[in-house]
């Protein structure tokens, strides 16, 4: 019996193989955004190519990526609240942006290809506040990740510095990170970033060569990050972040602990219902072994003659009662008592 048992165990073990599938893959929403060509500066070198090569990097670590090149002022903040409404209730959102982008008066701007900056006033009505793309995923997604690689020499600048007290800085203005967000920046606040001889920027070359190691939490990315940026332009750029995630954020597990373990076994209600199975077995192999034992009894040679087999020790008394103990009690014992048998 024990190999009918074994075969039953084996047939069931796959049959519901999927029964205890592993938790939904975590939700992942991005925006990248690269802007090049703009109408009222030179253009610039290599944001496009920039936001194309990290969008295919987080396509590949599990996020849903929306790639909004050289946009303006409309469509950047369409782009932006979509970001924000696909954010809600998601496991991580991220926003990347490559192109130009300011500090006036204490406030982070991003510049979008169509804007016309003559004076601090304008750029409420053609730029996009930093602030707002954060608020956007405020409280809606667990952990929210912002990357800007908007920190190049802005001709921008220059024109702001006229007309007006405050005067922009060069590059972007510190930025405190809320609860669940992490900010990282091509450069320190204050500085500015390189766009580099490659196709990529320095600070995006490093990030693409370490966002799908895995096994790195996204605070040793940057560190990663500013070392290679840092070596790279010979100490003239240093990334910088702004961190307040409550836990650890991997765009790539280890090796080993990202795969869900493998079901231990049938539920515990599909295990009542082999359990169930197995006593009718038993019942019936018990019941047919003592319809047996009563009729050798009962044949011609049940007085000791010739060919007869006696029931040492009560055994055909017992038999029935054996077989209500064995198959009575659904669960371990009953798949014991049948491999006894």
């Amino acid at each position: 019996m024990w190999y009918l048992r074994s075969f039953m165990w084996g047939a069931f073990a796959l049959f519901t193989a999927g029964w205890n599938v592993a938790p939904a893959e975590e939700r992942r929403v991005g925006l990248v955004i690269g802007v090049a060509t703009y109408r009222h500066a030179p253009q610039l070198a290599n944001t496009q190519s920039d936001a194309r090569a990290i969008a295919g990097a987080l396509e590949r670590l599990g996020f849903q990526v929306e790639v909004v090149l050289d946009p303006d002022r409309g469509a950047m903040e369409a782009a932006v609240r979509r970001w924000g409404q696909r954010a809600q209730g998601a496991d991580a959102s991220l926003f990347y942006y490559a192109g130009h982008a300011l500090e006036v008066g204490g406030r982070n701007w991003l510049i979008p290809t169509s804007a016309e900056l003559q004076t601090a006033l304008d750029l409420r009505f053609e730029a996009l506040d930093l602030d707002s793309v954060l608020e956007q995923v405020a409280g809606r997604s667990k952990v929210s990740l912002v990357f800007l690689d908007a920190c190049r020499e802005n001709p921008f600048r220059m024109k702001l510095a006229t007309g007006t007290r405050e005067v922009p800085t060069r590059g972007l203005g510190r930025v405190d990170a809320a609860a669940g967000t992490f900010v990282a920046f091509s450069t320190a606040p204050g500085t500015v970033a390189q766009d580099g001889a490659g196709p990529n920027s320095p600070f995006t070359a490093a990030l693409l060569r370490h966002i799908e190691t895995p096994g790195l939490e996204v605070r040793r990315i940057l560190s990663e990050v500013r070392r290679e940026v840092r070596d790279t332009t010979q100490g003239k750029q240093l990334p910088w972040d702004s961190s307040a995630l409550e836990g650890e954020f991997y765009f790539r597990a280890a090796a080993g602990t990202a795969a869900p373990a493998a079901p231990a076994g049938p539920t515990t209600a599909a295990a009542d219902a082999l359990d169930r199975a197995f006593d009718a077995i038993c019942r019936a192999r018990c019941a047919a072994g003592a319809a047996g034992a009563a009729s050798r009894r009962s044949g011609p040679d049940a007085a000791g003659g010739a060919g007869a087999v006696p029931l040492a020790g009560g055994q055909g008394r017992a038999a029935g009662a054996t077989c209500g103990a064995r198959a009575g009690d659904v669960g371990a014992t009953a798949r014991g008592s049948c491999s006894a048998l």
